[in-house]
């Protein structure tokens, strides 16, 4: 093994990890759904403004170059939001 050498590094504490959940049913277990974020006091809070009522998510995508950017896919098609912001803009269907 070679020499570990410690190097001297400059840390900042900038990162941020926001958890979002998705909610969805089937058949007779259709429920409000939507979408959820984890806020920084650990409370969840709705992150489902600017989606039609009962919005069944059920897959969430991060983009992974611009993490601000959050897809939800829905039974009425795709959702994306920008800077992590609980608005969202409906993207319609290619057909």
């Amino acid at each position: 093994m070679w020499p570990l050498r410690k190097k001297n590094a400059i840390s900042t504490n900038d990162h941020r990890t926001h958890v979002y959940v998705g909610l969805a049913g089937e058949g007779e277990n259709i429920g409000p759904g939507g979408l959820y974020r984890l806020a920084p006091d650990n409370e969840w809070e709705n992150a489902t403004v600017g989606m039609p009522p009962n919005s069944q998510v059920r897959a969430l995508l991060v983009h992974p170059q611009s993490p601000q950017i959050v897809y939800a896919g829905t039974h009425l098609g795709p959702f994306r939001t920008l800077a992590r912001a609980p608005a969202r803009v409906y993207l319609r269907s290619v057909r």
